[in-house]
């Protein structure tokens, strides 16, 4: 038995896939970017496994390999002309490797299955809707001819949820639907098609000003894992969370209208933030991945982007009220005020947001307080900043809707 060394690092793959190949598929990020186990995650692995650095040496599986597998669609000639003809030629793929790019996810078992070549679950047609009046008469005829029929936005399922199991016909909306609709900076909420990446979304809000002609910039506050490489669409069919789920919510928290084409025609829920009927079609809508019918367009609250606020950590740890205290020691000594107001200071705070600031006295406390009554309830930056302050400076355990902030 050969020992391992510790100076030994496997030779990890640093080359862009081949365009056609199995790994450009299963790759996740970008293509030119690398990201290999640490040292410490590699000796796990090895222990775990039972492994030696020999088992290293050569790479073996590596997806690198031309895709030249041939699978011809099973979907009549009839039919691939008759959607051919809704959505043009230049928005139409047969060939295979479209066909398996578009079906297969980032699950384990879809990489497990491309390293070993494994193609199956293939849809016959992939097509790439510009509107939705191209959805509605795809719809339409895929029901009356009895198609099967899928949608793929960013193509990060780790569930199977886009694999095309009875083949038929596969609808790709990040291509041409991942546009803004519109934009309404009174109401704070903007619409955009299903098929917009997250980072474009952000893009578009966090310069508003240039990109919306606003007279803020925002963000929708929605980062999931795969932020980079999914869609809003897939956000709102699969109710995903993010990390900072806890901070502006899930998306069903943050959605306030939808866009349905179904059996039955459109289905457009109104962009009202609460309402007094039932039954809730967004929240059935919600987490349907594509069950009931095929998401277009979707309305979204957004919030105002404040890096500066973002980027001054809220007192919540001994560590970082140390660090807090220093830095508000730091703008002391240069006559300075901190920009956050998760900061106790001597005068009324001001807020970058439209929070009312009250002054009251509680008749438990004997120094007086700012009451800060959120703009926007807990999705106000400025009101959860204060929150924390306060939780980690009293020791508290829970912060009233109506903050308090020692004057």
């Amino acid at each position: 038995m050969t020992k391992s060394h510790k100076s030994f690092s496997p030779p990890w793959i640093e080359t862009p896939p081949p365009v056609t190949s199995y790994r450009s598929i299963f790759k996740w990020g970008n293509p030119t970017q690398f990201k290999h186990p640490n040292q410490g995650l590699y000796t796990y692995l090895k222990n775990a496994l039972h492994l030696h650095d020999e088992d290293f040496v050569q790479p073996s599986q590596t997806g690198m390999e031309t895709l030249d597998k041939e699978l011809p669609p099973r979907l009549a000639s009839h039919h691939l002309t008759a959607l051919q003809s809704i959505v043009g030629v230049e928005n139409v793929h047969l060939d295979t490797y479209s066909r398996l790019r578009a079906s297969y996810g980032k699950a384990m078992f879809d990489l497990i299955r491309l390293r070993r070549h494994w193609v199956e679950n293939l849809p016959d047609i992939v097509l790439a809707p510009r509107r939705t009046e191209d959805v509605k008469q795809i719809v339409r005829y895929c029901n009356e001819q009895h198609i099967p029929l899928y949608v793929r936005g960013g193509g990060s399922s780790v569930t199977r949820g886009t694999e095309a199991i009875r083949g038929g016909v596969m609808l790709d909306m990040s291509v041409h639907m991942n546009r803004v609709l519109d934009f309404n900076e009174t109401n704070q909420t903007i619409t955009v098609q299903a098929g917009m990446f997250g980072p474009e979304l952000e893009r578009i809000l966090n310069h508003a000003p240039k990109t919306l002609n606003s007279q803020y910039a925002y963000t929708c506050g929605h980062f999931p894992q795969s932020f980079e490489y999914s869609s809003v669409g897939g956000w709102v069919v699969t109710r995903g969370a993010g990390q900072n789920s806890t901070y502006y919510g899930k998306i069903e928290d943050i959605v306030l209208a939808q866009e349905y084409v179904t059996l039955r025609g459109i289905l457009r829920t109104p962009a009202y933030p609460r309402q007094a009927t039932g039954p809730d079609f967004n929240q059935i809508m919600l987490g349907s991945e594509g069950c009931f019918g095929v998401l277009t367009a979707v309305t979204l609250k957004v919030f105002r982007y404040l890096p500066q606020i973002a980027g001054a950590s809220a007192i919540s740890s001994k560590p970082g009220r140390k660090r807090s205290v220093q830095r508000v020691k730091s703008c002391k000594a240069k006559k300075d005020t901190p920009q956050s107001s998760a900061y106790p200071i001597p005068r009324k705070p001001t807020l970058p947001c439209t929070c009312t600031i009250l002054p009251i006295r509680p008749p438990i406390m004997p120094c007086k307080y700012w009451a800060i009554i959120p703009c926007n309830a807990a999705y106000c930056l400025a009101h959860a900043m204060a929150a924390e302050a306060i939780r980690a400076t009293y020791n508290a355990t829970s912060i009233p809707s109506a903050v308090s902030m020692k004057h």
